[in-house]
């Protein structure tokens, strides 16, 4: 690292390896990673319901590769598989035992309502969907994104994902808080929220997925977005639609350019994103770097939400989603940096500047929302174009946890 205080952290958070601890079962944990000191390692996680778990084990850096800043290169990933797929805990004494206590888990009616503070959503796990248990383990390992995209013109272009074979179907999961209960916002509700709100979407193409997320679960309207993958533009829907007293933008804005689309005086809610591409190869920003560019950008969103006079302008940051696995050579070609240990740094320095501002303006006001945890778990469950998180159930979690912020 080339700042020595981060230098210090990354010893102490990770430690010089990436490894990725999982277990898939009634529930997908994604274990985080705790550096003990002498390259010993802790992983700690909650069960809720009971069954039998695959513990999966991966390798995929060492020797501080993953967050190197002193080289320019794209960082090697091994997928190494220790355990392999034949690794399982049994697990018993948890809060659920059957299908019913599942059902319970999924409502969350025993939870408080969850509050804007968008860290209490992102405290959670995927929950099977599956009420059968019998039916929970695949009879043929399923794998997300097996091969090249059809279509592609350069079919070396994109060589699909990790090729982790996945004992349960990562798309029959549904994501639960543990300690709050999320509003469930169905089409009418979200209809009904958004009315007469005027909302820009800045950020890169996993913003232009959540655009056409909101714009498919919340407004009925399929693939909003998809006029091109560097076009900014507006919904104009017709009367008859839903969202049709909404004005739904989205501005492409891969680093967080600060112009004059950013006017709260236009806006009701600005949602903003960027961190991929400042990682990805046309950038290498260091974590200092990035950490500085999110300072002013923020300096700059407080500051005209304070000239909006008279409005009650509001902000949400989305955190940077997780890194997909996904075997790209346009990603090695280009000495991607990308890496969800630098991305989890990267988001380190961007939360800690939305609590301050939060401070001023309040959790409603100035919002964040943790779509780097949410994803984690799935980053080697993406499917169709194997870059971004395209499941359905994956987007409509993150559509869900937008509406809790934004309602």
């Amino acid at each position: 690292m080339r700042t020595k205080k981060i230098e210090q952290f990354v010893r102490r958070r990770f430690g010089p390896d990436e490894i990725t601890v999982e277990l898939e079962g009634p529930e997908l944990l994604f274990l985080h990673q705790e550096h003990l000191g002498n390259c010993m390692y802790r992983f700690k996680y909650q069960v809720s319901i009971d069954g039998f778990y695959s513990l999966r084990v991966r390798v995929l850096r060492q020797n501080y590769r993953s967050v190197d800043e002193l080289r320019v290169y794209r960082p090697e990933i091994y997928f190494d598989d220790p355990l392999g797929s034949g690794f399982w805990l049994a697990f018993a004494g948890t809060k659920v035992k059957d299908v019913t206590g599942v059902e319970l888990l999924l409502d969350g009616r025993d939870l408080p309502s969850c509050s804007k503070n968008g860290s209490d959503m992102a405290d959670g796990r995927w929950i099977s969907m599956q009420g059968d248990a019998s039916k929970l383990f695949l009879s043929t390992p399923y794998i997300a994104c097996p091969k090249a995209v059809k279509g592609v013109r350069n079919p070396s272009f994109r060589a699909g994902g990790s090729g982790r074979r996945w004992l349960v179907d990562p798309s029959q999961f549904y994501w639960v808080p543990y300690k709050c209960r999320e509003q469930f916002f169905g089409m009418k509700e979200a209809d009904a929220c958004l009315a007469r709100r005027r909302i820009l979407f800045s950020g890169d193409s996993h913003m232009r997925v959540h655009y056409n997320s909101v714009m498919k679960f919340a407004c009925g309207i399929p693939e909003a977005a998809q006029k091109g993958h560097h076009t900014s533009q507006c919904h104009l829907p017709r009367l008859a639609d839903k969202c049709s007293l909404s004005l739904l933008c989205l501005e492409h804005n891969m680093v967080g350019w600060m112009d004059a689309t950013v006017d709260f005086s236009s806006w009701d809610l600005i949602v903003s994103n960027f961190g991929q591409h400042s990682a990805a190869g046309a950038e290498h920003w260091t974590v200092a770097e990035y950490g500085r560019h999110v300072e002013v950008y923020l300096k700059a969103i407080a500051r005209r939400m304070r000239e909006a006079r008279g409005s009650r302008a509001r902000f949400l940051w989305m955190a940077t989603p997780a890194m997909v696995h996904v075997r790209d050579n346009m990603i090695s070609e280009c000495m991607d940096w990308r890496t969800n240990q630098r991305l989890a740094l990267y988001e380190e320095q961007a939360k800690t500047l939305v609590q301050r501002y939060q401070q001023e303006f309040g959790i409603e006001r100035f919002m964040y929302m943790d779509t780097y945890n949410l994803t984690l778990p799935m980053i080697e469950a993406a499917k169709g174009d194997c870059g971004h998180f395209l499941p359905a159930n994956i987007q409509l979690a993150a559509v869900q946890q937008f509406l809790n912020l934004a309602c």
